[in-house]
């Protein structure tokens, strides 16, 4: 049984991505400018409808008297790397723990980094609002969380 497509961008997908999400709509010529010499034409037209195939970006062929389709975003930078990041958490068996883990021990993510990310934890926490505050605190199943005197 063929493994389904996957909606997660490549690296090369990506840096596409990046290019117009920060640029705006854009045509091929313009996207492969951008990206520069590096990576033949054909190949940026290809990861371009590789992510309109995976609903990353939408093709609009009405201004093609105005040099070619152009490419839009479907979806925000937050949206995809927020989608790259769950599936991340997938491979680590749905545990955020061992994948910051894995990268404090492996030394991938430095001490700014580190402090910044239990700095970004803690507004997050401060914002949240009081509801999701107490569901949290009763556990994943909505109930009491057990003591051992409870078992």
């Amino acid at each position: 049984m063929p493994r389904p497509p996957s909606t997660t961008p490549t690296e090369g997908e990506l840096a596409i991505l990046q290019v117009i999400w920060r640029q705006g709509p854009m045509t091929l010529r313009e996207v492969h400018e951008a990206i520069g010499t590096k990576v033949t034409r054909a190949s940026v037209f290809r990861r371009l409808e590789i992510l309109v195939g995976k609903g990353l970006l939408e093709r609009d062929s009405r201004s093609k008297g105005e040099g070619g389709s152009r490419y839009s975003p479907v979806q925000t930078k937050n949206s995809v790397i927020t989608g790259m990041f769950r599936r991340m958490v997938d491979l680590f068996g749905g545990s955020t723990r061992a994948l910051f883990h894995g990268l404090l021990k492996d030394g991938e993510l430095s001490e700014r980094e580190f402090n910044e990310l239990k700095s970004l934890a803690n507004e997050e926490r401060s914002a949240e609002p009081e509801a999701a505050k107490a569901a949290r605190r009763k556990g994943p199943r909505g109930g009491r969380r057990r003591r051992k005197a409870d078992e």
